[in-house]
């Protein structure tokens, strides 16, 4: 058990899996936080994570700013360059309506653009 704040906790467990991963799962993030302290439990994790992660709504609002940024669904990475190769700059939605599939040598992971870009 810790006297840090989750944010604190949060932050560190992002830290620590930024180190060895571009990104990670949410769940990754909370069993990250438990493995730190086993007391915190994920229903309490979920809202402070919310208020971590840049461009997005609700959540408490969080004393260490947003550091986290969601890339995908349900996967986030760190935006302290110091800890992380990646940092997006401006939220994904934003994003796709400028890239357009195949376009600045971008290719589809899963083979195929269609039914995937719009």
């Amino acid at each position: 058990m810790t006297d840090q704040p989750a944010s604190q906790l949060i932050l560190t467990a992002a830290r620590h899996l930024a180190k060895h991963k571009l990104d990670f799962s949410r769940a990754e993030l909370i069993d990250e936080v438990q493995r730190r302290d086993p007391t915190r439990h994920p229903q309490s994790l979920g809202p402070v994570i919310q208020g971590m992660t840049r461009y997005t709504t609700g959540g408490p609002p969080s004393p260490c700013g947003t550091p986290l940024i969601r890339v995908g669904r349900g996967r986030y990475t760190i935006a302290d360059s110091s800890q992380s190769t990646f940092v997006l700059t401006q939220p994904i939605s934003a994003m796709s309506t400028r890239i357009s599939p195949g376009s600045a040598g971008f290719e589809c992971p899963f083979g195929s653009w269609a039914g995937i870009a719009g």
